[in-house]
């Protein structure tokens, strides 16, 4: 694996569990769900991002390619909360940017490491 393989790879894999994190602790902060629909909510909130665990671990371009196109509905949830007035902004402000590095990083690992795979299969 070439060395700007392994940096987006690993940009991509930190910013996918930074990405986690948040929206798991957004939906507990500033209180933890009272209620089964925040619960329900939090489980469509954080299932995009599980549903691609095995994608990462196998480290397959085609679920990294697929991954930054779902980041992009995080994107969107991170500038609707940043032009309205409701919601935590700084949380806002960090989901905006680690989706845009879990976007970028991903396609640009998605691309070298299909390349990889190429030359690798054409020896």
């Amino acid at each position: 694996m070439r060395h700007k393989t392994y940096l987006s790879q690993r940009l991509s894999r930190s910013s996918y569990f930074g990405l986690l994190i948040l929206v798991a602790a957004s939906q507990f902060w500033p209180a933890p769900p009272q209620t089964s629909g925040q619960w329900v909510w939090l489980l469509l909130s954080v299932a995009p991002l599980l549903a691609f665990v095995q994608g990462l671990r196998r480290q397959e371009p085609r679920s990294l390619m697929l991954l930054a196109l779902i980041s992009l509905l995080y994107f969107c949830h991170a500038v609707v909360t940043l032009m309205g007035k409701s919601g935590n902004q700084d949380a806002a402000f960090v989901e905006l940017v680690l989706s845009l590095a879990l976007f970028f990083s991903g396609t640009l690992y998605a691309r070298w490491r299909s390349e990889e795979l190429k030359m690798e299969g054409a020896k």
